[in-house]
């Protein structure tokens, strides 16, 4: 048994290894220009006047900007320390069958995002402290070590502030928590303890994230952007929405001119007016769209790095590239409906194991909720499927339960 752990954990490294080698390989072949995003992110880290979304990313892109590396050498060494972090929260250490299936998901979790890896983003590094936030909480109510719980919660705020999209998730796990916690019938619930410290975790973590985002935007000088941003989602996502197949629900000049008409109107006056002339047969036309997009996404992340080469000469891998990753996705994205799948087949299951198993189905419909009134990304299906993976590999190797009942 030893040396089949022994075994599993060298591979586990090799894998990371080498796929933070492919990320530096693609990084010293494309050497990515700054654009759009990718040239604000690296902007406002060391210029918080114009800040008006990305929360606490510039902490993560500071030292390598004073130390003078170029933007895409810094994307590589956050976004490989992300998945560092990412790789950390796949070793299992439990039964070898579900550890060779772990290792192979990080195998694959690492092509699919490789084409981000010399992108300055906030995508990578959010999710990547969301869920390495729960492993380390894990780590506490095992340990019982306060550090832990300080240093999850630190890692949960700065992930919420990076991306939106995780606040309205995270807000609902915790009223979903709070109703499991004042259950009449919490005595069943086997591990109150760990319930108390989930909830402590997500409330100081949503309160800490809400209130770096006041403090960045109080004390900005861009506040025009900023209203812009806020509203721009909506515009993108459903009011001015491309009636375009592969575009429907993205963003668009015409969203942006549309919001910047607007900027000066109330927010709540101006969701109602938009409302109320949406055309209906539009509208639901404009989601199952919208669905049909978010549910085929998966050639996002060499898509996105071919938008920022200026060198056309470059090009020739990134189609065979682009075709490879759409087979990686789609088989991630079939792994989880596969253990989603089987854990309606499980016969016993602990109240812990249930609980998890829907956060990460809270975790995947709010993102699609999201999604139908918002604007969607590409990237943006990373996130629910890389959350849910990991929670559902937690509740089937049993190492979710070796920890609870330590």
């Amino acid at each position: 048994m030893l040396k089949n752990t022994k075994f599993l954990f060298l591979l586990h490294i090799t894998i990371t290894i080498l796929s933070i080698l492919f990320f530096l390989f693609l990084t010293l072949k494309y050497k990515p220009i700054p654009v759009s995003d990718f040239e604000y992110y690296w902007d406002y880290t060391s210029n918080l006047n114009e800040y008006y979304k990305g929360g606490v990313l510039f902490v993560l892109y500071l030292p390598f900007k004073l130390l003078g590396f170029t933007p895409y050498i810094s994307a590589f060494f956050v976004n490989s320390l992300c998945f560092l972090g990412i790789s950390f929260t796949f070793w299992l250490g439990t039964k070898p069958k579900w550890q060779i299936i772990s290792t192979f998901s990080l195998f694959l979790l690492g092509f699919w995002i490789s084409g981000y890896a010399p992108i300055v983003n906030s995508d990578i590094p959010s999710i990547a402290l969301y869920i390495l936030s729960l492993k380390i909480l894990l780590i506490y109510i095992k340990k019982q070590s306060l550090p832990f719980l300080i240093l999850s919660t630190l890692m949960l705020s700065s992930s919420i502030s990076m991306r939106n999209h995780l606040l309205f998730i995270t807000i609902i796990i915790l009223v979903f928590s709070l109703l499991i916690f004042s259950y009449r019938k919490l005595k069943k619930f086997t591990n109150l303890k760990s319930l108390t410290a989930f909830l402590v975790y997500l409330l100081l973590g949503i309160v800490f994230s809400m209130s770096v985002e006041f403090l960045l935007t109080k004390n900005s000088l861009n506040q025009e952007e900023i209203t812009i941003h806020k509203r721009i989602t909506f515009y993108s996502g459903l009011f001015e929405s491309p009636n375009n197949q592969y575009f429907c629900g993205g963003w668009s000049t015409e969203a942006r001119n549309k919001t910047i008409e607007e900027k000066n109107i109330d927010f709540r006056y101006m969701v109602i007016v938009n409302l109320k002339r949406l055309d209906i047969k539009k509208a639901i036309s404009t989601i199952s769209c919208k669905w049909y997009r978010y549910i085929t996404f998966n050639d996002s992340s060499f898509y996105w790095l071919l938008s920022h080469l200026k060198n056309t000469t470059s090009y020739f891998l990134l189609p065979n590239l682009r075709f490879l990753e759409g087979i990686v996705a789609e088989i991630i994205k079939s792994l989880v409906t596969f253990l989603l799948f089987l854990t309606f087949l499980r016969k016993k299951f602990s109240k812990e194991d249930i609980f998890v198993v829907i956060t990460s189905i809270i975790f995947l419909c709010g993102y699609f909720c999201l999604g139908t009134i918002l604007e969607i990304q590409p990237r943006y299906i990373i996130s629910p499927i890389l959350y849910s993976l990991i929670a559902l590999l937690y509740v089937h190797s049993g190492e979710l339960h070796k920890i609870l009942e330590k």
